[in-house]
C-alpha cells in the first residue's frame, strides 16, 4: 500500500484513541456544533486556519478552495451555513502570503486583470505582487459577501502570513 496511505491510516488510529478528542467528539455528537465562525480561505497546505487561531474541535466551519475564492458556489455554502447556524458571530476571509494559486493565475492571466498585473509588476517583485494580489481578491471577495451576510455577523477580511504566522486583520 502507498505509504502515504499507511500514513494516513495510522495517523487516523492515533486520533481516533486520543482521550481529549474522543471526549470532544462525543459530545459534539450527542449535543451538535454551535460554530462561532467561518473561516473562508486557501487550499494550501501551510494554512491552517484551526491552528493558526488555536481553535477547538467545533468552534468553526472552515471553507477552502484555491485561493480562497469567493464564487457562486461559497456564496451558496455561506448562506446556508448563516441560515443553518445561528450561533455563528463572525465570517473571516483570509488570504495568504505566497499564495500559489494567484502566482499561476498572474503567469497565466486567469482571474485578474492584465492591466493591474502590469502595473502592479512596475513597482513590486514578483512575491510581493503575488501577496496584493492575494490582499486585493480578500478585498473584492468581501465586496461579494457583503450582499449577503446578515447584519448581525462581523464580515472580516484577513491575511495570514506564512512565514511568521502572524495574521493581519
Amino acid at each position: 500500500m502507498n505509504s502515504i496511505i499507511q500514513r494516513l491510516i495510522r495517523g487516523n488510529g492515533a486520533y481516533a484513541e486520543d482521550t481529549v478528542k474522543k471526549i470532544s467528539r462525543h459530545m459534539l455528537a450527542e449535543e451538535g456544533q454551535e460554530p462561532k465562525v467561518l473561516i473562508i480561505t486557501c487550499s494550501d497546505s501551510r494554512v491552517i486556519p484551526e491552528e493558526v487561531f488555536s481553535l477547538s474541535m467545533g468552534e468553526a466551519l472552515v471553507m477552502r478552495n484555491a485561493g480562497g475564492r469567493i464564487t457562486e458556489d461559497v456564496l451558496e455554502d455561506v448562506k446556508f451555513f448563516t441560515h443553518e447556524f445561528a450561533s455563528i458571530q463572525a465570517i473571516i476571509l483570509m488570504g495568504h502570503s505566497q499564495c500559489g494559486y494567484y502566482e499561476y493565475a498572474v503567469k497565466n492571466g486567469i482571474g485578474v486583470e492584465p492591466l493591474v498585473v502590469e502595473c502592479l509588476k512596475k513597482k513590486f517583485s514578483e512575491l510581493e505582487l503575488v501577496n496584493h494580489i492575494s490582499k486585493m481578491k480578500v478585498a473584492e471577495g468581501l465586496v461579494k459577501l457583503e450582499k449577503i451576510v446578515p447584519s448581525n455577523i462581523k464580515l472580516r477580511g484577513a491575511m495570514y502570513y506564512i512565514r511568521t504566522g502572524i495574521v493581519e486583520f
